[in-house]
């Protein structure tokens, strides 16, 4: 996988090591390895990146210091800050909001950065048991959701997931 930051620096992924990839240098250097199957999906907010530890669950490191933090679905459930739905990420998505939105292989969950909090749309995840292939952003704000039913369209205002109409026989990319 190759991911742009916000700030322009490239990551890679070779399986389940992290490279900071320098243009200028044309040098890589490693980053961590993860105890997972490989790296999924990225996604920032130009302090963090935030990326899919595929199997393990979401990983947040900060690209100054490089501390991390990985949270699981096997993480202890806390009543304010939630808890992550599925370790399998598929894709990442930060809106405008600086929300970062999961999908994930049993729907998607909303991670507040500045709370550290799974929660702050409720305690259930968007379309519970539809594998979250691709994840985009409307003029809106609002969360178009691709799974291999079809494609929605999350609505913040209304806090509901809708099918487009015909979508669920769209060609599914494999």
């Amino acid at each position: 996988m190759i991911y742009r930051n916000s700030r322009g620096k490239y990551w890679l992924s070779g399986g389940t090591d992290l490279y900071a990839y320098d243009v200028n240098s044309e040098h890589a250097m490693l980053k961590g390895s993860f105890n997972c199957i490989d790296i999924r999906a990225m996604a920032d907010d130009g302090e963090n990146l935030y990326f899919s530890a595929f199997g393990q669950g979401l990983c947040v490191m900060n690209i100054g210091t490089g501390a991390k933090q990985i949270y699981s679905m096997f993480d202890k459930p806390n009543r304010s800050t939630g808890v992550l739905c599925n370790n399998w990420i598929l894709k990442l998505l930060r809106d405008r909001h600086g929300m970062i939105w999961i999908g994930t292989a049993s729907g998607v969950q909303c991670y507040d950065p500045r709370r550290k909090s799974f929660k702050p749309f409720g305690w259930d995840n968007i379309l519970n048991g539809k594998p979250a292939i691709g994840l985009a952003e409307d003029p809106k704000g609002n969360i178009v959701i691709g799974t291999n039913n079809g494609l929605y369209l999350y609505n913040r205002a209304t806090r509901k997931a809708t099918i487009f109409p015909h979508s669920e026989n769209l060609p599914v990319a494999r």
